[in-house]
């Protein structure tokens, strides 16, 4: 089974992406978007990247990942034994 990692970006400018890492797709950050990037993916890993930081964490599920944004970064960060920092 091939993983493929989908991020979801914050910009600085406070715009949200989602990026296939597979193929490089990039959309903007919105449940139909992520269907579209899910479709055919058979093992996802959810990754957040906030720019600026030098770092991103993998999300634990989908749900966590489709949370608002800042939320869950915000929680992360602040929680780093509950995250994977990549």
């Amino acid at each position: 089974m091939v993983q493929t990692q989908i991020t979801g970006r914050k910009n600085i400018d406070t715009t949200e992406q989602l990026i296939r890492k597979s193929d490089c797709l990039t959309l903007a950050f919105s449940g139909p978007n992520l269907t579209t990037m899910l479709s055919g993916v058979t093992d996802p890993v959810f990754v957040l990247q906030k720019v600026g930081y030098p770092f991103t964490y993998q999300a634990r599920n989908q749900t966590e990942f489709t949370q608002t944004f800042d939320t869950t970064f915000d929680l992360l960060l602040a929680h780093p034994d509950r995250a994977f920092k990549l």
